[in-house]
């Protein structure tokens, strides 16, 4: 008998695994976007300078290759509070200073995971831009080949949603589910887990978008209130959003288990 795949688990473990643990979210997320609050004043990379006309108003930064550091370094962030959520809510390991002293590789490594898996979740937008900025070639089977290569990075993502359950296992320091038992066991439900996932994601970007379209709406005096207020919740929203991702892919391997 083929396993059935729970959409509504899928759907809404993610959120409640928050709400469940809300105080211990608030604790750790609350740290979290301090810090990324306080990173983003020190490269003048506030949520003040995206609207306009006040970014005027305040020092905003245009280094290229400041941006490029506050971006790594806010990235390792959020890695590192999701590297410290996922212990804590799903392996319920214990956070005290020899946590930290023990867990440093394990940050790192979990950062490199993640920007793998941006990079991969990035090609349809790298392959839309080859396939909109290139020069027609009067070759047909040139022009077809280019097509197909380059297309490929749409496929991509899709073909990944298949394997989170070994994300997950990744994270936890398992050994990788075999390769053709996942296909089996995702088999004629990969439209399911792709309706899924774009269900929580409309639900995060529905969230993020009301929120900063209204901090965008309501600037208040004076502009520094405003701007520590509205880059502090920025930051603890893009928390939230990273943390409800996380927990999907935790999902799938209950599911899959």
């Amino acid at each position: 008998m083929k396993q059935k795949y729970p959409f509504f688990k899928a759907l809404t473990k993610p959120f409640t695994d928050i709400f469940d643990n809300f105080k211990m979210f608030l604790l750790y997320a609350g740290g979290a976007a301090v810090f990324l609050t306080l990173l983003s004043f020190a490269f003048s990379q506030t949520f003040l300078c995206s609207v306009s006309p006040f970014d005027s108003q305040i020092s905003c930064s245009q280094n290229f290759q400041g941006y490029f550091i506050y971006f790594a370094l806010k990235l390792l962030s959020v890695c590192v509070f999701l590297r410290l959520w996922y212990d804590v809510i799903y392996l319920e390991k214990k956070v005290d200073f020899s946590y930290f002293k023990n867990r440093f590789l394990s940050f790192l490594s979990f950062f490199f995971y993640t920007v793998i898996f941006l990079i991969l979740n990035a090609l349809p937008a790298l392959s839309l831009a080859l396939l909109v900025a290139r020069v027609p070639n009067p070759n047909f089977v040139i022009e077809l080949c280019y097509f197909t290569v380059v297309s490929l990075g749409f496929v991509v993502p899709f073909a990944l949603i298949r394997f989170y359950k070994n994300l997950a296992c990744l994270i936890e320091g398992l050994p990788f589910t075999d390769f053709k038992k996942t296909l089996v066991q995702t088999s004629f439900k990969t439209s399911k887990i792709v309706f899924s996932f774009v269900l929580v994601l409309a639900l995060c970007l529905f969230l993020f978008l009301t929120i900063v379209g209204n901090l965008r709406l309501h600037v208040f005096t004076p502009l520094m209130a405003y701007n520590i207020f509205a880059e502090f919740l920025f930051e603890l929203v893009a928390v939230f959003i990273f943390t409800v991702f996380i927990g999907f892919i935790r999902t799938q391997k209950e599911i899959f288990e």
